[in-house]
Parts: C-alpha cells; structure tokens; sequence
C-alpha cells in the first residue's frame, strides 16, 4: 500500500542557499519534528552514494532509526533519498522515498517536498486511522520550523 504526500514551502532566501542548508542531514533535527539525531555524513549535503542514520520518535509512539541513501543530487535544482533500513515498531517492513525540489520563484526559493511511504498491506487500517495524519502533521510543522529556520539563519549569515 503506497501512499504519497505533498507539500510546498516558500523561502525568502536564493536557492542555492536554500539546497544547501535542507540537504545537509545534521540540520534536521533542528527542524523535523520527529528526528532526534542525526549520523553519517551530517556536514555538507548528501551526495549520491552517501548514507544517514536518523534516531527518531515518529507518530507520536515510535522511537527507532532510518538509514537512508541519496540516490540522486542535482543542486541547487533536487535531491532524492530512500531508505535502506527502517528499525521501528510495525514499520520495519515500509519502505520511503523523500524528494526535495527547488524552483527559483520571485525573489526567493519555492520548495516541492514529496514523501512517498509503502506500509504492508496489513497496516492499511492503522495508516488510514492514524499513520497519514500523523505524517502529514509532522511534515507540515516541520516545513513550518524549516521556513523560520533557514531565512533566520541564512539572513544573519549574509
């Protein structure tokens, strides 16, 4: 059962920057709700080949780790990553894909954020009850924190 949210956010911030600051892994957990740290490669961002572990309290209940892959990098343009491991309860068997792309848009960046999940067919019940609408507040509070973060940060920085 594959189930895909969709999401934008606008920055005020050119988008280079903006690449730049939302591919690099050891920025989330300042910004996503429900990771908690960050390993790996954390301190530029991700290239094709690289590899993440995230320890996170996801919907709410769940504490474990994704290990993630960048599978592909077109700055300041995409970035795309898939998880290679999942260690959490009822979730071990799901599969993610995240897709980061950045358009030019005025005089700031738009950012299109896909998340794209496949759960066993056994947890359709629990994802329509419960596991959607908890990613869907999770990605929006983080988009809403990332927004703040990155024309905060990059503005004091220019």
């Amino acid at each position: 059962m594959s189930q895909t949210l969709h999401h934008e956010a606008f920055f005020r911030r050119p988008r280079a920057e903006v690449f730049e600051f939302i591919t690099t892994t050891g920025h989330w957990p300042k910004w996503h709700p429900a990771t908690q740290a960050v390993t790996g490669q954390t301190l530029k961002p991700g290239q094709p080949g690289d590899e993440s572990e995230e320890k996170v309290l996801t919907a709410g209940y769940f504490p474990g780790h994704v290990r993630w892959r960048v599978v592909s990098s077109v700055p300041p343009e995409s970035w795309s990553i898939v998880t290679t491991e999942i260690d959490l309860p009822l979730l071990s068997g799901a599969n993610v894909r995240l897709e980061y792309q950045l358009r030019e848009e005025g005089r700031g960046t738009r950012l299109l954020r896909t998340f794209c999940y496949e759960l066993p067919w056994h947890l359709w019940l629990f994802d329509k009850l419960y596991f959607r609408a908890k990613m869907e507040s999770e990605s929006v509070e983080g988009l809403r924190r990332l927004t703040a973060l990155v024309d905060a940060a990059l503005a004091e920085a220019a």
